[in-house]
């Protein structure tokens, strides 16, 4: 498409050992110039219309508000969840384990 500007985003888990090993080319005008990642979803979140194999796009230092979609480290793992103010009274560490707000999901449908 003449005249979109794309920028490239990593896919994978942006703290692992080996970092992301993929790039998505993404327009500029939907993640804009902050720091995004996309992460690709192992788990059915059927409440969120999210289901395997979907990628989240994760704005990395846009902060956290009640009510917003997450992506955080959980024990061994990496979930969805929503940040609730009553959460983060239960678990005080809960912001330090988010690893970004979800900002959109990506969703290849499968070939018939």
């Amino acid at each position: 498409v003449s005249g979109v500007r794309l920028v490239e985003i990593p896919v994978g888990d942006p703290q692992g050992s080996d970092g992301p090993q993929k790039t998505i080319s993404l327009p500029l005008e939907l993640v804009g110039d902050q720091e995004y990642f996309c992460f690709r979803v192992e788990e059915n979140y059927r409440n969120e219309s999210i289901v395997p194999g979907d990628l989240v796009i994760v704005n990395r230092n846009g902060g956290t508000h009640d009510g917003e979609l997450v992506l955080a480290r959980e024990g061994e793992g990496i979930k969805l969840t929503r940040v609730s103010g009553a959460a983060s009274r239960i678990e005080p560490n809960l912001e330090s384990r988010i690893l970004g707000k979800v900002v959109g999901v990506i969703r290849k449908f499968q070939d018939n």
